[in-house]
């Protein structure tokens, strides 16, 4: 019994080995890596009834109709790019975030950014979840940010 059971799982593992295929449509893809840098004064502020962001529109060629549709887009943010102790986060990019208030209050949000592209452009979104910016959209700024853009076609 016990070898009809070994000779069983020998043809059954001999049989899944041989009936995955596995077929290279494309190997060896074309890579661009573009560093960006957005700037304060590059953040607009959306400026709509409700559910405020601010975002900045990067151009970007090297996302054209035949990236768009066959390729590949991936944001990392990133910290520190010539340092040392450089690091990068891909996005979307969700945070939590806590901080002590004038009043000594203890006040909390979530910070998300992500992206999103058109041929020949990237937007990259900023938003928080307790939306306070809605009161005063420019002390709120985001400020300098760096990000990373990996195109693979």
């Amino acid at each position: 019994m016990r070898n009809i059971f070994r000779t069983a799982l020998l043809a059954m593992s001999i049989l899944a080995l041989f009936s995955c295929r596995k077929e290279y449509i494309y190997d060896g893809p074309t890579m661009k890596s573009v560093k960006i840098n957005v700037s304060p004064n590059a953040w607009q502020y959306s400026n709509d009834i409700d559910n405020n962001y601010y975002f900045a529109t990067v151009q970007m060629p090297e996302i054209n109709a035949s990236v768009f549709k066959e390729g590949l887009v991936k944001m990392y943010r990133v910290y520190d790019w010539d340092d040392p102790s450089a690091a990068q986060t891909e996005l979307p990019f969700v945070r939590l975030n806590e901080f002590e208030g004038d009043d000594g209050v203890f006040y909390f949000y979530t910070e998300t950014i992500d992206y999103q592209f058109t041929p020949g452009e990237i937007t990259i979104y900023y938003t928080m979840s307790d939306f306070d910016y809605k009161y005063d959209p420019d002390s709120f700024n985001p400020g300098p940010m760096e990000f990373r853009c990996v195109v693979v076609y």
